[in-house]
């Protein structure tokens, strides 16, 4: 974080003086921080939940609200997609200057 803004490596969602603002799309306010509504899922109170509404995990359980969702070796599953926990920063990969866990949904 420089200068109290947080920003994300996409370029278009960021914090500046304590709002939440972006170029294209929607942006969230989560927990202080800012979020992308796409399929990031944020680690807050040991839950994860995807920003997108669609798979989240709660007291432990991956749970979803219109299609299958399970727990597979610690990670939450959803269809093609799977979404992954990042425990560090992974600054050629998708975040950056954003620190705590994040778990991020990849298509394959």
């Amino acid at each position: 974080m420089l200068s109290g803004q947080r920003h994300m490596l996409n370029g278009l969602c960021h914090m500046l003086n304590g709002k939440c603002h972006m170029l294209s799309g929607q942006c969230h306010m989560l927990d202080g921080q800012c979020q992308v509504l796409s399929g990031q899922c944020h680690m807050l109170s040991w839950q994860r939940h995807m920003l997108n509404g669609l798979c989240h995990m709660q007291n432990g359980q991956c749970h979803m609200l219109d299609r299958q969702c399970h727990m597979l070796s610690g990670q939450c599953h959803m269809l093609s997609k799977q979404c992954h926990m990042l425990t560090q920063l992974q600054a050629a990969s998708t975040l950056d200057a954003i620190l705590g866990s994040f778990c991020i949904f990849r298509y394959e």
